[in-house]
């Protein structure tokens, strides 16, 4: 392997990843009964997992050659990317096995509380796409706009917390799907800071010097 086909699988990885991601979006409100979605979403984990070793593994080797200024920067970069990477993965992949908790209790998610679950991933979906084009292709988006919506997202749990605490009051959410509710808002909130900040790794704008260099 070489560099620059490093640059290459790190841009499978991100595929992978949004694969991954619009294959468990939808499930904390619409996961059927023995489906195996499941099974299906820790395979594809799986696979970004072996992709994310083998790379981690060339990267340390190539730690002990002697490179340019230029490759051992894109290089070291690229290395600190691969926790962000794994840790979405992770959170990805949570998302669904928590759904299929939910699925097996007796009182699902209210409607309000999966209206609120589509509605924030709307905006985790905006956040992973436009760092799938950072990886693939440039854009223009800047740091700062990343920095505002992780911060839009932050306050938006805030506020389902708050929600989430009214609905155990009133009665209209039991403490075991309420568990599982914030569960999966963790779960959002960390995809979006871990998008955050490999965003602002300063990998993305190297990684694109590599590839026109």
């Amino acid at each position: 392997m070489t560099l620059s086909q490093a640059l290459l699988v790190s841009d499978d990885i991100m595929k992978d990843i949004l694969s991954l991601a619009a294959f468990v979006c939808n499930m904390p409100t619409t996961y059927p009964r023995g489906s195996g979605k499941l099974l299906k979403a820790e395979n594809i984990s799986c696979h970004i997992y072996k992709k994310l070793e083998l790379l981690r593994k060339y990267l340390k080797n190539i730690s002990y050659c002697t490179l340019s200024y230029a490759d051992s920067h894109t290089a070291e970069q690229l290395l600190q990317s691969i926790d962000e990477l794994s840790l979405i993965t992770e959170h990805l992949t949570h998302i669904a096995r928590v759904s299929k908790t939910i699925s097996r209790l007796k009182s699902p998610l209210s409607f309000a509380a999966q209206r609120e679950l589509v509605e924030l991933w709307s905006r985790i979906d905006v956040i992973l796409k436009t760092l799938e084009d950072a990886f693939l292709k440039s854009n223009s988006i800047t740091g700062m706009w990343m920095l505002r919506q992780n911060s839009i997202i932050q306050e938006q749990i805030k506020d389902l917390k708050k929600n989430h605490i009214k609905r155990l009051r009133n009665g209209t959410c039991c403490i075991e799907t309420g568990i599982c509710f914030l569960d999966l808002l963790y779960d959002h909130e960390q995809i979006a800071m871990h998008c955050t900040t490999l965003f602002h790794e300063e990998f993305i704008m190297d990684h694109y010097e590599e590839r026109k260099g």
